[in-house]
């Protein structure tokens, strides 16, 4: 079996090596655009205080559906100054997030240790 020219097959594997280049320039481009767009939107939602629905999405992680859910039941501070549109003030989610603060082990044995040297009177649990 001939292989063939060598030169041939030399010149076919650098076209083959600049389409991948091409190919793979156009994905990281592609892929540094993306970047750079949520860059800039992170940029924008940290600028602003009164959010949107999707923007407080963005800041929580939580769905769109959890959130209407979370207003419709009163759960999370928003406001409706047109009757349809909803906003958030940012200060007040933020707050909302930091809720129900889960203790620390140390935290915890500490106020163990109060309990018990207060004769469990003074200790704050």
């Amino acid at each position: 079996m001939i292989v063939g020219n060598t030169a041939l097959n030399v010149q076919i594997g650098r076209t083959d090596q600049r389409t991948a280049l091409r190919h793979n320039f156009h994905i990281n481009t592609k892929t540094m655009e993306e970047k750079i767009n949520k860059i800039l939107v992170y940029s924008l939602l940290a600028a602003k205080n009164v959010l949107t629905l999707e923007d407080v999405a963005l800041l929580t992680g939580l769905s769109k559906s959890h959130l209407y859910r979370l207003t419709c039941t009163h759960q999370i501070p928003y406001y409706r100054p047109n009757g349809k549109q909803i906003y958030f003030d940012r200060s007040e989610v933020e707050a909302w997030m930091k809720q129900n603060r889960v203790a620390t082990i140390k935290e915890t044995e500490q106020q163990a240790i109060a309990y018990v040297v207060a004769g469990k009177k003074g200790g704050n649990l």
